[in-house]
């Protein structure tokens, strides 16, 4: 094989991963299916939602604000709530406590949990 049809086969090899990968990002299914809640206290939304590429956080099926992120388990009793250190990162909610509390038995709730 010669020097050119050497190169043309790697530059067509290129354009097929690329345009694999380039099909897979923009035309990808769903990317999760989580538990979620909505962060606004006047809607109390919860459920699932698929999660897919786009703005950030995605809105809520029942308020229609950007508003749902997945909540975190209380270790102590098992419910689930939004963390503050989260719910902080959006405009009007700076006021927040910097620590998560838990609404049911008042235990402290920490990333990862």
């Amino acid at each position: 094989m010669n020097k050119n049809g050497i190169i043309l086969g790697v530059v067509i090899a290129l354009l097929v991963a690329g345009s694999v990968f380039a099909y897979q990002q923009l035309f990808a299914g769903p990317q999760s299916v989580h538990e979620h809640m909505c962060m606004y206290d006047d809607c109390g939304w919860k459920g699932r939602v698929t999660m897919v590429k786009g703005p950030y956080p995605p809105k809520c099926p029942d308020c229609g604000r950007q508003s749902v992120l997945t909540p975190s388990t209380c270790k102590q009793c098992g419910h689930q709530q939004l963390l503050n250190e989260e719910i902080r990162n959006f405009s009007g909610f700076e006021g927040t406590p910097s620590y998560t509390k838990c609404h049911e038995c008042g235990g402290r709730i920490v990333h990862g949990d």
